[in-house]
């Protein structure tokens, strides 16, 4: 075989490496494009916000990966073709050098591309070298020496040897170059398929229980209500009050108890019903409806199964109550995210009584529904055409009897409707996020109201004004508060934050560092409703309250003429516990003389409630402040 002929063969050879590794990059380019389309559709779906940095943190690895291999599969064994064919003439200007140097594999590359461009560098010497010699073997036979010489034997000899090296390094360096690209390629189809194992999971099944997630819940609901089907019924059901069970209990044994109530539920349900976490909580089921009396039955059984749980830690048995809300899709033409919606509201508006309950979706639900939506669209209109008035209700000091604060509460005289009672759109309001212009229209009032004291005159007192749950997630909320409070020149010892004792189990040490916050700037703080849940008395001592309100269901277990003293013994030493921490007690919703004098004996500072005067407007609790009536109602 002719020189120039091996050097042909070495040609194609290369050529034919350019052509694979080419093809690999196609594939490696159809790889990373599927990748994004995949993080795309993953965080339409949903899932947290953690979820979501976790998988794309993930896929970035796994594209990084790509790119790496895309990069060593041809733009280096471009480097080395155009060193090794265009010899001396070819330049190295590699234009993924900045992708190189950052990806994750940066060391890795860099040993690489060193190894192919000296590999290349000597390649092309050799092949420079070898045609310089092949030009004066030529030349010597031209100028008439013969090639049966031993000199030129001996060179020719040489120039053969020299091209089978440079062929077998050529071989090596080409094979080099294929197999590094069919193991970045391998090793990325092994990564590719680990992470979408790795995303399944994040973005379908529930870590704590094993059940579909919220998102593998709503596609699955899709698909379903695509078939045809037999009549169904959407269950929304909530661990009631499950929040105290983590703060009493722990978190730990709070994600046993998902678990368990998931498990015994799953042993229950048919192949063809569909069972997940939506959340916290909650719990989405869709079951085969036969009748009403049946599905409820069902789920009371649920109930007693699964309505008692025994700690690890400690013997005794935790109860565990359930509301459910319950949606019978009758209508074929009923889309999912319509079922899971009137089974929420259902849910939601199902009467809490400490007990199990279930409510099924029905007219009056619907029509419920249609007001709330009503009032939703009004609001915006009622707050800007003061539909809405602030309301103020005395508290009365128990020694002295005269007004020491007051309460501000929000109305809603609507144009036509009248006044609407605050449980009507209050929680709907907190649930849109409207409650925090309703709030901060009520400090402003209260503002108002204190500043005309002031200028005329008059000793202010203090006015406490509520704070929904909305606000404390907002970090800009103490200087929000300020701003207002300062715009109007009040002190800020006359302003009264007002938290209810339920907020305070949710994101306790966070809510300590906004409480802190508030007292650092000067307002006074007070825990509302205290008794209406379940208060963990260590939780008590570190909260920076000033003022601890008892619930009104302390007063209405308190009517009879001769009151259980147990009762007594309860207010009595909540009382005095209360004063021990440092802080003053005021009792809410006293109606009788008997109850008032006994808060009286029992030191308990000050009193609000219709047995001094029920929430009457600001103008007239400014006649009653100043005097001019002895009460705002009679007694």
């Amino acid at each position: 075989m002719t020189m120039k002929k091996r050097s042909q063969i070495c040609i194609v050879v290369m050529i034919a490496v350019l052509l694979a590794s080419t093809v690999l990059f196609i594939v490696h380019f159809q790889v990373l494009r599927n990748l994004n389309d995949k993080k795309e559709r993953l965080i339409v779906t949903g899932g947290s916000a953690v979820e979501i940095r976790m998988v794309e943190n993930e896929l970035q690895r796994v594209e990084n990966t790509v790119v790496v291999a895309a990069i060593i599969g041809i733009n280096l064994f471009l480097v080395n073709a155009v060193l090794a064919f265009v010899f001396h003439r070819s330049s190295v200007k590699g234009d993924k050098t900045t992708e190189i140097m950052k990806s994750s594999m940066q060391i890795c590359i860099i040993s690489m591309v060193a190894l192919f461009i000296a590999g290349s560098v000597y390649l092309g010497i050799k092949f420079f070298r070898l045609n310089e010699k092949h030009i004066e073997y030529t030349n010597m036979i031209q100028s008439g020496i013969s090639p049966a010489d031993p000199e030129l034997v001996q060179f020719a000899e040489e120039i053969s040897r020299g091209e089978r090296r440079v062929f077998i390094f050529a071989v090596i360096l080409a094979a080099i170059v294929v197999g590094d690209s069919i193991v970045a390629f391998i090793f990325t189809r092994v990564r590719l398929n680990q992470t979408r194992a790795m995303v399944y999971k994040i973005a379908y099944e529930d870590e704590v229980t094993g059940l579909p997630t919220k998102a593998k819940h709503r596609s699955d609901l899709e698909e379903f209500f695509k078939k045809p089907r037999s009549p169904r019924a959407y269950v929304s059901l909530d661990i009631y009050n499950f929040k105290y069970i983590n703060e009493m209990y722990g978190y730990v044994f709070g994600n046993y108890v998902l678990r368990y109530v998931a498990d015994e539920i799953r042993k229950t349900l048919k192949s063809d019903e569909l069972f997940a976490r939506t959340g916290g909580s909650h719990f989405g089921l869709l079951l085969r409806y036969d009748t009403d009396e049946a599905l409820r039955d069902r789920i009371l059984d649920w109930y007693e199964k699964i309505g008692k749980v025994r700690t690890k830690e400690r013997a005794n048995v935790v109860n565990i109550q359930f509301t459910a809300g319950v949606y019978k899709i009758m209508d074929k033409t009923v889309d999912p995210v319509r079922a899971r919606e009137c089974a929420n509201v259902a849910r939601e508006n199902a009467p809490h009584h400490y007990d199990n309950t279930i409510e099924f979706y029905d007219t009056k639900l619907q029509e419920q529904q249609a007001s709330r939506a009503e009032m939703e669209f009004e609001s915006s209109k009622a707050l800007e055409d003061n539909e809405f008035v602030v309301f103020l209700q005395p508290k009365y000091s128990t020694s002295s009897e005269k007004i020491v604060g007051a309460e501000a509460l929000i109305r809603w005289k609507h144009h036509s409707k009248g006044l609407i009672p605050p449980n009507d759109f209050v929680p709907l309001f907190e649930s849109n996020g409207f409650i925090v212009k309703i709030d901060f229209f009520v400090l402003e009032e209260v503002c108002k109201c204190i500043k005309k004291w002031i200028e005329d005159g008059v000793e202010p007192v203090v006015v406490s004004v509520n704070l929904s749950r909305v606000h404390l997630y907002d970090g800009n909320l103490v200087e929000q508060l300020v701003s207002i409070v300062d715009k109007y020149d009040v002190p800020h010892n006359l302003i009264e934050f007002e938290l209810t004792e339920t907020v305070l189990f949710e994101e306790l040490e966070y809510l300590i560092e906004v409480m802190n916050k508030l007292k650092s700037a000067g307002f006074i703080l007070s825990m509302d409703d205290f008794g209406s849940g379940y208060s963990s008395l260590n939780m008590l001592k570190r909260l920076p309250v000033d003022v601890l309100k008892l619930d009104k269901g302390f007063m209405d277990n308190f009517r009879s003429d001769e009151p259980d003293g147990r009762d007594k013994a309860i207010i009595s030493h909540v009382i005095l516990m209360a004063k021990d921490l440092n802080m003053e007690v005021l009792a809410e919703g006293v109606e009788t003389e008997m109850q008032q004098k006994f808060l009286k004996d029992s030191e308990c500072d000050m009193i609000q409630g219709y047995y001094y005067s029920k929430p009457i407007s600001i103008a007239d609790f400014d006649l009653l402040f100043r005097g001019r009536q002895k009460f705002a109602q009679e007694r």
